[in-house]
């Protein structure tokens, strides 16, 4: 006879520090692993977020490994909700003349000055923009 074996570790939790992790960017990884793991969110403190993961299939270290993916996830989450707040003016501005020059005909180009307004506009913007890596906040 052998000895029964244990059940695969099917949860872990993991403590998520809201100085690094936006909580957006929590839901965001949690949306985007939904298909191989549950997530629940178990203590909600001022700093940090424990969260379990819940594999949906049984295969050994399965949660571990989706945890460890679900925290690089965040992480990328996290990253691409900085830099869409940090560049939004920029981004709307480039958006709005996108959308007059696809207008073509129907207006006429832009003058001088109000080409002088958009340059000074853009390089307002683009000087808001960090050029190295720092701090998150």
């Amino acid at each position: 006879m052998t000895a029964p074996k244990d059940p695969p570790e099917r949860e872990v939790r993991v403590v998520l520090d809201l100085g690094c992790y936006d909580r957006e960017a929590i839901t965001q990884a949690a949306a985007v692993f939904s298909p191989q793991a549950e997530f629940f969110i178990e203590k909600e403190g001022k700093e940090t977020l424990e969260v379990s993961v819940s594999a949906r299939g049984d295969a050994p270290g399965e949660a571990r490994r989706l945890a460890g993916e679900f925290l690089n996830e965040a992480l990328n989450q996290d990253l691409r909700l900085r830099l869409a707040r940090s560049n939004q003016g920029l981004l709307r501005l480039l958006a709005a003349q996108a959308l007059r020059s696809a207008a073509g005909a129907e207006r006429p180009p832009l003058d001088a000055k109000a080409q002088r307004r958009l340059r000074l506009e853009a390089r307002r913007l683009m000087a808001g923009i960090p050029k190295k890596r720092g701090n998150r906040r």
